[in-house]
């Protein structure tokens, strides 16, 4: 199966792709580490596309979950998100509100590459959107 960009564009438009993720510990140990990842997941049925989309960034993991009868696409190291989910998307942008979820995706990403302290206001929007679904 072989995939144009705009097609991937306007597939991740419509899905929720972009997660961080952080589980609280106890108070005096904090947060876990954080795990920025680009996730995609389908049916089952549907398992060539989440191939395809390895194929077409080249990195990643495609995972079977039986108890859930779900296929899922994952990329969460850092370096090959930098190296290519945020240089795709900055060159193909996003056209719904996904754009804005990428944009606070790509600041977290690009602080922990450089080493950055991250801020409860970097995380919030995701521990939000987690809680909402």
């Amino acid at each position: 199966m072989h995939l144009e960009a705009q097609w991937v564009v306007g597939f991740v438009d419509s899905q929720e792709c972009f997660q961080c993720s952080c589980e609280h510990r106890s108070k005096e140990n904090g947060l876990s580490p954080v795990t920025p990842q680009f996730v995609v997941c389908r049916n089952r049925r549907d398992i060539r596309l989440l191939y395809a989309l390895k194929g077409f960034f080249g990195r990643g993991v495609v995972r079977i979950r039986q108890q859930h009868d779900q296929g899922i696409y994952l990329i969460k190291e850092v370096h090959d998100l930098i190296q290519t989910v945020i240089p795709f998307f900055d060159k193909h942008l996003l056209k719904t509100s996904q754009r804005v979820v990428f944009q606070k995706f790509r600041r977290i990403v690009l602080k922990m590459d450089r080493g950055e302290r991250l801020i409860d206001e970097d995380l919030f929007f995701f521990v939000d959107q987690h809680k909402s679904r």
